[in-house]
């Protein structure tokens, strides 16, 4: 006769202790993640698959927790915030935590379902925010714990194969790949620099001064880098609002004009946008490593 053991497992609120047995006791991978915020209802919802559920109230309760946690070396396996936080608050709290050594590589998610379009634009700006989610199922939470945990065992044992000397296998899987793209663009940047300087040339004479637009992209690892292009769409100034005006889609009296599309982008952003050469200056961010030609950046 074979004995079978049901397992419990613990959800840890600031205040009591509730234990609930898991949906899919065969899917448990030691999971635990703290939670900062008021939404309790909708934290509890998204327990599945987690061993241990911390739900805090504030950033300085947040706080107190992982250093106890640290000391007991239970750290959580990932921070969710809830983005109805200020912003400043939530800088704040990522800052004490990349700031501490202690938490090495802790994913810091924030959740943005009743965020305004400004505030998921703020949130996206922070560094050290890990992503921004929006939970849509009780199950995509501990899907995105399994990746994260996943991501630092795959970090700690590149990071171990590095400090033990040599690894021949890390050098062909990566090294490879890494002196293909230094020399690939090189020799391309050679090339095409008399292109690259004419469509600057052309791109200056439509839209000013600002010849590159920058983009922040996640690259990675999920670490974020400046994406380099041409600017394709042209500084229109003052001045240049009575030659618009027919352009406005909301003329109204005397309201503020609000102009379409089509005086934005001059005839060379549009040639450049429809043969690709606004992506020559990408070309520097793969020289960094920040993308290559052969893998995703």
């Amino acid at each position: 006769m074979v004995r079978t053991e049901n397992i419990v497992s613990k959800r840890v609120y600031a205040y009591r202790h509730i234990a609930a047995t898991p949906e899919k006791q065969e899917e448990k991978q030691h999971l635990s993640y703290l939670y900062v915020g008021n939404r309790f209802k909708k934290a509890a919802e998204m327990h599945t698959g987690f061993t241990v559920t911390h739900f805090l109230f504030s950033f300085d309760e947040a706080q107190k927790r992982l250093v106890r946690l640290l000391k007991a070396g239970t750290l959580p396996s990932l921070i969710l915030i809830d983005g109805e936080f200020n912003v400043s608050q939530i800088r704040t709290f990522v800052n004490w935590i990349k700031a501490n050594e202690e938490y090495p590589e802790m994913p810091v998610l924030v959740e943005v379902e009743r965020c305004t379009p400004r505030q998921v634009e703020l949130l996206a700006a922070e560094r050290g925010i890990t992503d921004l989610v929006r939970i849509d199922s009780n199950q995509v939470l501990a899907h995105k714990a399994m990746f994260y945990k996943k991501l630092q065992k795959d970090e700690q044992a590149v990071r171990q194969n590095l400090n033990e000397g040599f690894n021949w296998q890390l050098i062909s899987q990566y090294g490879v790949v890494r002196l293909f793209d230094v020399v690939f663009a090189s020799i391309s940047m050679m090339l095409l620099s008399p292109l690259m300087l004419l469509v600057a040339g052309l791109v200056r004479l439509e839209a000013g001064n600002n010849i590159f637009d920058y983009s922040t992209e996640r690259g990675l690892r999920y670490r974020t880098f400046r994406y380099i292009r041409f600017r394709t769409e042209a500084c229109l100034q003052e001045n240049q609002l009575p030659d618009l005006c027919h352009l406005n889609q909301y003329i109204r009296g005397q309201e503020p004009a609000r102009f379409g599309t089509a005086g934005a982008t001059g005839p060379i952003g549009s040639f450049l946008k429809r043969t690709g050469l606004d992506q020559l200056p990408a070309l520097f961010n793969i020289l960094t490593g920040d993308m290559s030609f052969i893998r995703n950046r």
